[in-house]
């Protein structure tokens, strides 16, 4: 899961190949699984377990050297995580 889409033009500098947050992960979640978007709602589910569960704490974003804790961003990937448990 990539931050930005890569249709649009940045300039050169601007990284946008780095790994979604994980606000947008929790969210995708919490939409895809009230959509009843299974197959996509349990691959996004994969991908938050084995990308953003560090050291037993889910982590802002995979790849980055300091493990960053954002109450918001877990909060959301909460939300996305109790609402795919539900259905």
């Amino acid at each position: 899961m990539r931050e930005f889409p890569t249709r649009q033009d940045y300039p050169s500098d601007y990284p946008v190949d780095r790994p979604a947050r994980l606000w947008g992960i929790g969210y995708l979640l919490y939409l895809s699984a009230s959509l009843h978007l299974d197959i996509l709602a349990d691959t996004i589910y994969s991908i938050l377990i084995a990308e953003y569960d560090q050291q037993e704490m889910l982590i802002f974003r995979p790849g980055l050297e300091d493990i960053i804790f954002y109450p918001k961003h877990v909060a959301h990937a909460l939300f996305g995580l109790s609402y795919y448990a539900w259905i």
